[in-house]
């Protein structure tokens, strides 16, 4: 993670470096949904790897409102929720099923740039924070949350149905592997665990979304 967040910082640099040109549409808000697919060594489960086979996917949600202060290069705040749920047995005997939600937030660089009439591409990119939380209420009565630092990188096909509203859609990539500690909550008991290194939850997602944008 730490090379990805310094390379991050580097085009984020040389970006802001190429920065030109003014902007007559200053601020843009956008928002998108789709499915969001879980890739690699992903683990959401918080009773352990042996379960994180059982989520697969979920619903992904975004939201950002963007700066831009010449034509092509932007700063601004991107907000992501993302849910899913499990149902499966512990040690093939005690029914689970849990509901979890994540949350994201993160300030943005983005270039935007027109490469036909009404079409634009979009590449933007940002590391911040993410929230974690699982409920289950079956036979276990349990809550955990845990957070880490995340980043994420975002590709979009827009194009321009109004002068001031497009339509867009891609792909958006998520990661965080930062979950140190959990805070569980069983009944009315909470402790906290800092769970072994493969244990530990992990989110590695693509979201395949589609969405609008308007510019003002």
């Amino acid at each position: 993670m730490k090379r990805c967040y310094l390379s991050l910082f580097l085009l984020f640099f040389v970006m802001v470096l190429l920065a030109q040109k003014k902007s007559d549409e200053n601020f843009l808000i956008s928002v998108e949904a789709g499915k969001g697919c879980l890739i690699g060594k992903s683990n959401l489960s918080p009773v352990g790897v042996n379960y994180r086979n059982q989520y697969s996917s979920g619903i992904s949600i975004n939201t950002k409102v963007m700066y831009f202060w010449n034509s092509w290069i932007g700063v601004g705040l991107k907000g992501n929720s993302f849910t899913t749920s499990g149902d499966y047995l512990l040690n093939g005997k005690v029914n689970y099923a849990d509901d979890i939600v994540t949350y994201y937030v993160a300030p943005q660089l983005e270039m935007r740039r027109s490469f036909r009439n009404n079409f634009l591409i979009s590449f933007g990119m940002g590391i911040g924070y993410m929230y974690y939380k699982n409920e289950s209420a079956n036979e276990i009565n349990m809550k955990t949350i845990s957070h880490s630092d995340a980043a994420n990188m975002d590709l979009m096909f827009e194009y321009k149905i109004m002068k001031r509203l497009s339509i867009r859609g891609g792909v958006s990539c998520i990661a965080a592997d930062n979950f140190k500690k959990m805070k569980r909550t069983i009944e009315q008991e909470t402790i906290i665990i800092k769970p072994q290194k493969w244990d530990k939850i992990q989110m590695f997602r693509i979201d395949y979304v589609f969405g609008i944008v308007g510019a003002f």
